[in-house]
């Protein structure tokens, strides 16, 4: 895994996960069903959008370190996102996604009824497990967004 830092010759704004995995810049290990969590978000650009006008009125989003940056979006971007009432589509009442940034960077989250929270010991094993650096993992979200954004994401057939 090679990990991106963020240099500001670091240019990739947008890329697919499948591109980053191809690239060896991601990797994801899931459950069978793991893709099946999607159904609970929606990341619509005016949340986006909004968190994104947020942050920057609050803070200056780069000068951040890579926990800094990846709490930030745990805690304020992806419960934008997170639809509970779609849960049922997910096939699960819980859901444990977990991410290690940067090679150094744990966070396990737990995602179920009551939302979208970061926790330290979560009470099943990771349905996803996604390793990346935080550049990278920005980039996912923004393609992700954009996918969603013009139709070409549809949470509602997995």
């Amino acid at each position: 895994m090679q990990f991106i830092d963020q240099a500001s010759g670091y240019a990739v704004k947008s890329m697919s996960l499948n591109k980053a995995i191809a690239a060896g810049r991601a990797t994801i290990q899931a459950e069978p069903d793991g893709a099946r969590i999607a159904a609970c978000f929606r990341p619509a650009l005016d949340a986006a959008t909004a968190f994104d006008r947020d942050i920057n009125d609050r803070l200056r989003f780069n000068a951040l370190s890579t926990p800094e940056k990846l709490d930030l979006m745990i805690a304020e971007l992806l419960p934008r996102f997170f639809h509970a009432e779609n849960l049922a589509k997910s096939g699960r009442d819980t859901w444990h996604v977990a991410f290690l940034i940067d090679g150094r960077v744990r966070r396990s989250l737990l995602i179920d009824a009551e939302g979208v929270r970061a926790v330290e010991k979560p009470p099943i094993p990771p349905a996803v497990e996604i390793e990346t650096d935080i550049m990278t993992l920005m980039a996912i979200l923004r393609s992700v967004i954009a996918d969603y954004h013009m139709k070409k994401l549809n949470p509602e057939a997995l």
